[in-house]
């Protein structure tokens, strides 16, 4: 599928292996530093714990992820989307 998906409501649907600094272009902000390269990982990173489908993970003061696809233990596909 598409790395990145606009979504209808604002935010995007971004596919788990993308870069983080594709992310932080995507945002036009920086991002928490860590271990992690992907989404996928950051994600995980900042949940702090193994993640489920329909699970938000604060992602800066404007923005959460929510987890949409999980395939095994790997996130395959997060949305962006605005905290409302």
């Amino acid at each position: 599928g598409e790395d990145i998906v606009p979504l209808d409501g604002g935010g995007w649907s971004l596919d788990g292996r993308l870069p983080v600094e594709d992310l932080e272009d995507l945002l036009g902000s920086d991002l928490p530093e860590g271990s992690w390269s992907s989404v996928a990982g950051l994600t995980l990173g900042l949940a702090g714990r193994l993640v489920e489908v329909g699970d938000e993970v604060g992602l800066d003061d404007e923005h959460l992820i929510r987890v949409l696809t999980i395939r095994g233990r790997r996130v395959a596909r997060v949305a962006v989307v605005p905290r409302h």
